[in-house]
């Protein structure tokens, strides 16, 4: 189990922006999403079939849900306990889980699910502002990075 100190506060943090990072690095598939259809949606567009908001509405719950919620809920699982983030022993046989475990791992849930959903969001409005599936990777992936070495993540203070 990872301690309450300064160490094992800081192996968590780590912990967190690695599983950030990789979610990020995995909304990089929603680019082809926008990218392949754009002159498809232009085209239904001009005819009249339908609007901007329907066309994005769709896109976004057809991709969202399958993709974007249901990953990182089932990594979120399998990791929590798994890396030793249950820091509270439970007093109680019967009910391993205390409330404040269960807010815990809720929490932890929610940013993996909120983060994946950002990064694709960023992806989708990088795919729709660049022409290809390639400028647009390699956009959205910069910008991603740019963001990850500029928070303040890789300042560590020395133990010890």
């Amino acid at each position: 189990d990872i301690q309450r100190d300064l160490q094992g506060s800081q192996t968590m943090i780590m912990l967190m922006i690695f599983f950030i990072l990789y979610f990020s690095m995995v909304s990089l598939s929603s680019i082809g999403v926008i990218v392949e259809d754009i002159n498809v949606f232009v085209r239904e567009y001009r005819a009249g079939t339908y609007r901007t908001g329907p066309y994005i509405f769709a896109k976004a719950v057809s991709d969202i849900i399958p993709l974007r919620i249901c990953p990182p809920l089932v990594f979120g699982i399998t990791v929590y306990y798994m890396v030793g983030s249950n820091c509270v022993p439970a007093k109680n046989v019967f009910c391993p889980f205390r409330y404040e475990d269960s807010w815990l791992f809720a929490q932890f849930l929610l940013v993996l699910i909120l983060v994946n959903i950002v990064g694709t969001t960023l992806c989708f409005f990088v795919s729709s502002v660049c022409t290809t599936v390639g400028l647009s990777n390699l956009s959205a992936a910069a910008v991603i990075l740019w963001c990850f070495t500029f928070c303040g993540a890789l300042v560590i203070t020395p133990v010890g």
